[in-house]
């Protein structure tokens, strides 16, 4: 920090200290931390964390690690760089991430690009029974209730986790590109219009 004023010297200090906390925060809790506890706690506002973050990634890019801070809707964590799958699967084996059928992706499908939605929505898009999948996806920590629906009954409504997001590289399911026959309100729409044309589906 050569040919630095007093205050552009202190400021400097400030943010590495603050970099040097988002890192021992984010590596102790091993999970993704919302940012609005990571400001209380650093502490730092909205608008500075996100500069803290780009500092603290620049540094691991600077001297080559492997770790990366990423964000997962409004939450940070400290995870591996892509690059680094291959040295990891050496380690984990098959117990990197979980296998996943056919029809475990297309529930994650259609929970992703419809949430919060019900088991009756689910199987709307996939045309079948889809209770063992769910269950199963929930076990894996993929998929999680979010509340009831407001109906008799009150059915569950499904979610994407963060793991999720983590699993497949999204910081959100805004992430996910346009797929307008994985929507339910399309898909109703068409069954609409074709209950209305006399054709079944």
């Amino acid at each position: 920090m050569e040919n630095l004023t007093d205050t552009e010297y202190t400021v400097a200090n400030a943010l590495n200290d603050k970099v040097n906390a988002l890192e021992i925060l984010l590596f102790a809790k091993a999970e993704a931390m919302p940012a609005s506890n990571l400001c209380l706690l650093l502490p730092a506002t909205e608008t500075e964390l996100p500069n803290i973050v780009d500092a603290l990634n620049k540094r691991y890019q600077a001297s080559g690690s492997y770790l990366e801070v990423r964000r997962l809707d409004n939450s940070y964590i400290l995870t591996n760089q892509a690059r680094s799958k291959a040295l990891l699967s050496a380690l984990f084996a098959d117990n990197l991430n979980p296998r996943l059928s056919k029809q475990a992706y297309e529930v994650l499908a259609a929970v992703s690009y419809n949430q919060p939605c019900t088991r009756a929505q689910i199987e709307l898009i996939r045309g079948v029974n889809s209770d063992s999948v769910i269950n199963n996806l929930v076990e894996l920590g993929l998929l999680e209730k979010n509340g009831f629906l407001e109906l008799p009954g009150h059915p569950a409504l499904y979610v994407v986790t963060v793991k999720f997001l983590r699993l497949f590289g999204l910081s959100s399911t805004a992430d996910l590109p346009a797929q307008p026959l994985l929507m339910y309100d399309s898909l109703r729409q068409l069954n609409e219009e074709a209950s209305a044309a006399g054709i079944e589906t």
